[in-house]
């Protein structure tokens, strides 16, 4: 038990290392992008052309610690980490032979990924790459 108690931590903190990283170094090029077409929205605009309304382009930078921007993308990512952190923590804390609430969901979200993807990649396959692919997944799917 301590086992798995282990490898679902070691899952989380890999998510939010990688999740993080991938938020960090996508909002670089793209706000270089932004404020170019913004620039040029701006030349669209004194011609009396219709403003449109939608989401930026980029994410919406929060804070700058010398090189380090800090965008709101960033601080979702953070805290839904460490909310699965949390979660899984609490859930793990006193492990049962016959699990109930948390415990019995993450189980459950574990096994059936498990099955899923044991059932696409086959058995083999599986036992090597699941960490990657649980990873991901429950991490997309919570930040969603």
């Amino acid at each position: 038990m301590q086992s798995l108690k282990r490898q679902l931590s070691l899952l989380l903190v890999i998510c939010a290392a990688v999740g993080g990283s991938l938020v960090a170094g996508a909002d670089l090029p793209v706000q270089q992008q932004a404020g170019e077409a913004q620039n040029a929205g701006a030349k669209v605009e004194s011609h009396g052309a219709k403003e449109e309304h939608g989401l930026p382009e980029a994410a919406v930078p929060v804070l700058k610690l010398g090189w380090l921007t800090i965008t709101n993308s960033m601080i979702v990512t953070w805290v839904v980490a460490a909310g699965l952190i949390v979660f899984v923590h609490f859930a793990t804390r006193r492990m049962e032979r016959v699990p109930s609430g948390a415990q019995n969901f993450l189980e459950w979200l574990v096994e059936s990924l498990y099955g899923f993807l044991e059932g696409i990649i086959g058995a083999h396959l599986v036992k090597r790459t699941f960490w990657f692919f649980a990873t991901i997944f429950i991490f997309i799917l919570s930040l969603n």
